[in-house]
């Protein structure tokens, strides 16, 4: 929104200096850009908003130990981390907190590997 107020002031600055009444239209390269750029940004505001968290957050949340949650990953029981950079990874909060509350809501018990239930 903020780049949109700057691209109608360039707009409308170069309006004045060029002494041009404003019944005409204006296609100074600046305006076209900004333009260009609404209609970018047009598509964008429609998609949600992500909120990433770091694993030292994650591991706060959730009281299993970096092994453990990489497991279940694994498993395809926890959300997949998101690879930002060689060396950093992500979690996509909204995700985790439905994992969380799946959790809640579920009766199962937690699968334990090697063990069997009980008859």
């Amino acid at each position: 929104m903020f780049i949109t107020l700057l691209n109608i002031l360039f707009c409308l600055n170069d309006l004045h200096s060029a002494n041009v009444q404003l019944s005409q239209p204006h296609n100074s390269e600046r305006c076209r850009q900004g333009q260009q750029k609404q209609s970018m940004d047009a598509g964008t505001q429609n998609r949600p908003s992500k909120t990433l968290i770091n694993r030292k957050t994650l591991l706060a949340m959730i009281p299993l130990s970096d092994r453990a949650i990489y497991n279940m990953e694994k498993r395809g029981d926890f959300p997949r981390r998101i690879v930002l950079t060689s060396r950093n990874v992500a979690w996509d909060l909204a995700e985790v907190e439905d994992w969380i509350e799946s959790r809640i809501e579920s009766e199962d018990p937690a699968h334990r590997p090697g063990f069997t239930a009980a008859s």
